[in-house]
Formats: structure tokens, sequence, C-alpha cells
């Protein structure tokens, strides 16, 4: 999630229809592997939205897709003073 949110930063999502998504919004959605991942939209195409890691600079093999969807970033909440 670097270099755009620390560590101790709390994320809000917010629920969308995925035919609201854009390009370039931050979405957080449920892997392959069932992990939770936050990463940023590329682009659409048959397979779903494209995206890539905030701090990386390739796009991920996976898509985000209407099932796995969970939201995008509406709101963070960073705490620096927190160790």
């Amino acid at each position: 999630m670097r270099p755009v949110y620390g560590e101790n930063t709390v994320l809000v999502l917010q629920k969308i229809p995925y035919a609201a998504l854009k390009a370039g919004m931050n979405v957080a959605y449920r892997s392959d592997l069932g992990s939770l991942v936050l990463h940023r939209l590329i682009a659409l195409d048959a397979g779903g939205w494209r995206v890539a890691g905030l701090n990386n600079e390739t796009e991920d093999q996976g898509r985000v897709t209407s099932q796995n969807l969970l939201g995008i970033v509406y709101a963070a909440f960073a705490n620096e003073a927190v160790e």
C-alpha cells in the first residue's frame, strides 16, 4: 500500500456498483487465493479490471471483477504516532 498508505492507516471502503468503477480508483478486492488486496484500477478489458499495486511498476495477473470487488477507498486515516 506504500507509498500512499502507511503502516498505521485505517481505510474506509465504500461499496459501489461495478459499472461505476473508473480507471485510477483505488479498490479493495479478494484475490484468487482469498487474500485482501488494495490496488489501483488501470483499464477495463474482457476479463475485468486490470490493476497494479500503488508502488508496483507491473500490473497483476488477476483481475477485479464484480464477484471479487469489495469496494473503493473512500477515506484514509493515518496515525503516525503509533509504533
